[in-house]
């Protein structure tokens, strides 16, 4: 804590809570997790049925020509 009694920015007070209440919230967080988790696979999943699209001009990468 700094002198005038604030936090330093980006520091959040945390709540103490019991073991019971921890768990209820880890266990609701964890959920989220898991919903995240499985939105990120489903965009990578479409991400990958995404159609190419063909280049007519040649092009050289920037590590130069590739053999």
């Amino acid at each position: 804590m700094q002198p005038n009694g604030k936090l330093p920015i980006g520091i959040v007070s945390k709540t103490v809570v019991s073991d019971a209440e921890w768990v209820e919230a880890r266990v609701t967080f964890m959920k989220l997790e898991a919903e995240h988790k499985a939105a990120t696979v489903e965009l990578a999943n479409k991400r990958l049925l995404l159609p190419w699209r063909k280049i007519d001009q040649e092009y050289v990468f920037d590590g130069g020509p590739m053999v």
